[in-house]
């Protein structure tokens, strides 16, 4: 089957039972066109199509489908991770429907259905894929309101920023693996996301110029984050064991996560709270938001009324180095045996409270 517009209206040409068919799609939209195309195909692989076929409002999941297939890509990375999360329980609720069907109503039986499996900040994320998704469909003019528009998002309750003390550090780094012990290092000293840290590539690490340069392949806010004496040591001496070009290989570091924060009877611990205990760290020690939200690579902070201009990567080094010799100590003065004795010097500095 394939579309042809001709003037402003898209036609579907295809062959059918040894006959030939040509359809007006009634629509100047290809992307509509598109997902019209596919209404065909599902009458056809469904026996419902019966040499004439009058256009209606599509399936859902057909316009999904075109939405996934030829908008999606063309947004930024971290939207596209969202939306496909999200499209899987959209398409397992939807699916059958038609797009006109969807209704307030029904949006508020899936919020419902939802909250029984899942957090309200993820129930929102999937609602807002489905604003996206249906405003689209108005676009397309399969609808002519947005559903929506009509629907609350859930009432999220807003946590207290979690930051790990002495003795919690602590207890993580003489209870983890190796591997886990060296992300949670770079985590503390860098504020890194664990994402961003699982994705390193030993490319993307200057150990001459003492920065990593996260690119679009691992972050979708790209910049360069100094490093400090202890992240450039535990990086040099994993290394010496790596393979290939990423800097962690591990398969399941939820796993592995969640084995550590029990052993250190911490389960209440989330990998986030690493990143906050960075955040709580460079505050209290004076380094000023705008700074700091070039740090983390945030665009909006609320904590930042907007980011400096010509801030100079000598400034940031100065806090990192700062942040490095609080928490590691005049360790660094001394060659480290082995990865086990530098985290053993970590810890007495830790424990000894940074004095």
């Amino acid at each position: 089957m394939r579309i042809v517009k001709r003037g402003n209206i898209w036609w579907a040409y295809f062959e059918y039972a040894g006959k030939r068919y040509r359809l007006s799609l009634r629509t100047p939209h290809e992307g509509a066109a598109n997902v019209l195309k596919r209404e065909i195909q599902t009458a056809i692989t469904k026996g419902e199509f019966h040499g004439s076929w009058k256009v209606q409002s599509p399936l859902f999941e057909n316009v999904l489908d075109e939405y996934l297939d030829h908008i999606l890509p063309d947004q930024p990375r971290r939207k596209q991770e969202y939306f496909l999360y999200a499209a899987k329980h959209l398409r397992q609720f939807f699916s059958g429907l038609r797009i006109h069907q969807i209704t307030p109503e029904t949006i508020e039986r899936f919020k419902t259905m939802r909250l029984e499996k899942a957090k309200p900040i993820t129930v929102n994320r999937d609602l807002r894929a489905l604003r996206v998704l249906l405003r689209q469909a108005v676009i397309w003019g399969f609808i002519e309101h947005n559903p929506m528009d009509h629907v609350d998002l859930v009432k999220v309750t807003p946590q207290t920023p979690r930051y790990l003390s002495p003795e919690e550090i602590s207890k993580l780094l003489r209870t983890a693996t190796r591997h886990v012990r060296v992300i949670i290092i770079l985590a503390l000293n860098t504020g890194m996301r664990r994402k961003e840290i699982l994705s390193l590539r030993w490319s993307h690490i200057d150990f001459e110029n003492k920065v990593m340069k996260l690119d679009s392949d691992v972050t979708p806010n790209p910049r360069v984050i100094p490093m400090n004496d202890p992240v450039v040591q535990v990086l040099r001496e994993w290394k010496q064991g790596s393979r290939g070009n990423r800097v962690f290989t591990i398969k399941s570091f939820h796993s592995a996560w969640e084995t550590t924060i029990r052993q250190a009877g911490i389960p209440h611990v989330r990998f986030k709270d690493l990143r906050q205990t960075f955040i709580h760290y460079m505050l209290s020690h004076g380094v000023d938001p705008q700074t700091l939200s070039r740090l983390l690579g945030y665009k909006n902070w609320r904590m930042a009324t907007s980011h400096p201009e010509g801030l100079h990567d000598e400034q940031l080094r100065r806090v990192f180095t700062q942040l490095g010799q609080d928490l590691s100590g005049p360790f660094l003065q001394e060659p480290a045996r082995s990865e086990d004795t530098l985290v053993q010097q970590i810890l007495r500095r830790i424990t000894s409270g940074g004095s």
